[in-house]
Parts: C-alpha cells; structure tokens; sequence
C-alpha cells in the first residue's frame, strides 16, 4: 500500500491528469473492456476519484471502489454515477 498522502493534490487531482493528456483511463478501459461483461460488477481497487471506471459505468458496469485516501473517496462519491 502506498504511503503517499493525497490529501493535498485530491480536489484538483481531475483536473491536474486531463491538463497532462494522462492516458491511463482510456489505457485501463480499453485493454479491460473485452474481460468484463455489460451488467457485471467490477471492483476498482486504488480507484481514486473513480476517474479510470467513468467508462465502465457507461457501459451498464456496477462499480466498487477501495482507496486509502478518504479525501480521494469522497470526490468518487460526488460523481453523477454510483460506486458502492
């Protein structure tokens, strides 16, 4: 587990990774799609803001998310789609 402390960087963590073109969501989803089936669940472990499973949501994808940062976990919780 990593000891990296996000409390500082997690309100503007979004908006940091799309002004450097990160594509690691797009990477992610793509090489995963093929493995996990519409209206399945999918467990995102260190999901973060929940910004690399947007896409599986999209495609009728029950999401959970873990992550050790509670202030990274409270920005997933605020997005439009559910993670439970």
């Amino acid at each position: 587990m990593s000891n990296y402390d996000y409390k500082n960087i997690a309100s503007d963590y979004d908006i940091k990774i799309k002004q450097y073109n990160w594509i690691a969501p797009d990477l992610i989803y793509a090489n995963m799609l093929g493995y996990v089936a519409k209206d399945k669940k999918l467990l995102d472990v260190g999901v973060g803001t929940g910004i690399s499973s947007e896409r599986f949501y999209n495609n009728n994808i029950e999401l959970y998310g873990l992550d050790n940062s509670p202030e990274m976990i409270t920005i997933c919780k605020s997005f439009t789609y559910p993670f439970y």
